[in-house]
């Protein structure tokens, strides 16, 4: 059901950017482009391909596009990646770490069950201001029986307790 969302979402993405574009082509063919735009850039996660950014992540490196990830974040936008040719998730646990890079070329998540997993991939999606990866997790959760919180300080868990009907 989360993927049927996801993928609703997108295509009302591609909508918006197909009416606010100049001129108005064909909904058929704004479409097309912007579908085949989304495609491409997934297909570009982990690839060489025009890539021009290297992500460390514990025991390798992963290619990445500066292009990809400003369009997610300002934090990553490409004044802020002009000068580095890497950038650092070494501090990070590696599963978190391509959780979030695959999220951002993607917009997939796939979420574990593990607390940790998911306090950490909610962390890294503060420290990149991911406001879509925080919201997109919470969606989650919400479907997984958890209450969840977003507010201006972080994200508060609490798992409800659901209790036999008696």
């Amino acid at each position: 059901m989360q993927q049927k969302l996801a993928d609703t979402e997108r295509r009302c993405a591609m909508l918006a950017a197909q009416s606010s574009s100049q001129g108005t082509p064909t909904p058929a063919a704004a479409e097309t482009f912007i579908s085949r735009l989304l495609d491409i850039v997934a297909d570009l996660y982990q690839q060489e391909q025009y890539s021009d950014l290297k992500v460390k992540v514990v025991g390798e490196q992963i290619h990445a596009h500066k292009f990809v990830l400003a369009a997610r974040s300002d934090v990553w936008s490409l004044s802020n990646l002009a000068s580095t040719n890497e950038l650092d998730l070494s501090d990070c646990k590696p599963e978190v770490a391509m959780a979030m890079l695959r999220w951002t070329y993607t917009d997939e998540l796939e979420l574990s069950e593990d607390d940790a997993f998911l306090i950490d991939l909610m962390k890294l999606a503060n420290r990149f201001q991911l406001q879509l990866l925080r919201e997109r997790q919470v969606e989650e959760l919400h479907t997984e029986f958890f209450d969840c919180t977003v507010d201006g300080s972080g994200v508060t868990f609490a798992k409800c307790i659901t209790m036999p009907h008696m």
